[in-house]
Parts: C-alpha cells; sequence; structure tokens
C-alpha cells in the first residue's frame, strides 16, 4: 500500500463528515444572523439607559456613606 492509497483512503473516510458539517455551519450562520437581528434591537435600549445611569450615579454616591453608616450602627447593636 503506497502513502497516495493511505491518503485516499483517509480522504474517502473523512469525506461524508465533511458533507454533514456544511449543513450545520448554514444553521450556525442563520442562529448568528438571528443574533444580530436580537442586538440592534437592544441597541437602542441600552442608548436610553446610559443617561438614566448617569443621573442615578450621584444619588449612590450621596446614600452610600449613610447607607455605611445604618450598617456600622445596626452591627453594634
Amino acid at each position: 500500500m503506497t502513502w497516495l492509497t493511505l491518503i485516499d483512503l483517509a480522504y474517502a473516510l473523512i469525506a461524508p463528515g465533511n458533507a454533514l458539517i456544511a449543513p450545520v455551519n448554514a444553521l450556525i450562520a442563520q442562529v448568528n444572523a438571528l443574533i444580530a437581528q436580537v442586538n440592534a434591537l437592544i441597541a437602542p435600549g441600552n442608548a436610553l439607559i446610559a443617561p438614566v445611569n448617569a443621573l442615578i450615579d450621584p444619588g449612590y454616591a450621596l446614600i452610600a456613606p449613610a447607607s455605611h453608616e445604618v450598617l456600622r450602627i445596626k452591627n453594634k447593636c
């Protein structure tokens, strides 16, 4: 048996598997397209959330010290 015969045999064994992979890749491409559409729907919402977070963050900065003080007092009791 020559090297070429072994290579031909290996290819004959591998080829059917390759044929099965192509449809799976097509399904993956469709899923990726759906994910892209969902991301496109979500993106405007994210753009709206950022300014709200910017308004909320200073409030947290004001509340945090008081919260820590309440916890400190509660833990003493």
